[in-house]
């Protein structure tokens, strides 16, 4: 019996984006990188979409040149961890058949 394969869909969470000038469109919520609630946001709409995961990039160092989203976030494994507490999202609601 062949196994089953499933393809596995996820999100990459970068602050207001991987622009340099994101963080300067109208809807961008320019302090996204440090803004919490944005991220409890993401995590909630990433989890009633039915994603697999969320992701969040580290690096080993940062200097003068890197690339300004580097330069001002949150720790990933500490965010992580602080969304892993969030409550989980309620059961669909059933829709009445006709």
């Amino acid at each position: 019996m062949a196994s089953e394969r499933k393809l596995r869909l996820g999100e990459f969470f970068s602050g207001t984006g991987s622009n340099m000038a994101s963080w300067r469109h109208p809807n961008a919520v320019a302090d996204g990188a440090i803004n919490l609630e944005y991220y409890k946001t993401l995590t909630k709409k990433a989890e009633d979409a039915k994603l697999d995961f969320v992701f969040f990039g580290d690096g080993l160092y940062i200097s003068e040149k890197s690339h300004p989203i580097f330069l001002n976030r949150f720790e990933p494994l500490t965010l992580l961890a602080t969304l892993a507490w969030l409550p989980p999202s309620p059961p669909p609601t059933a829709i009445p058949s006709p």
